[in-house]
């Protein structure tokens, strides 16, 4: 019971920091797009 909870723990953790650091490099890239859209609308406007 508590191996397998320390499992399911651990496997809960893995799942989490895949998730996280697919959503951070998203949220970087989706920044830096966002500034590079900034900068060319001010500068062709």
């Amino acid at each position: 019971m508590y191996n397998r909870r320390v499992i399911s723990f651990s496997f809960s953790f893995i799942n989490f920091s895949t998730i996280y650091t697919a959503a951070s490099s998203i949220f970087k890239g989706g920044l830096a797009r966002l500034l590079c859209g900034v900068l060319y609308y001010l500068l062709c406007s």
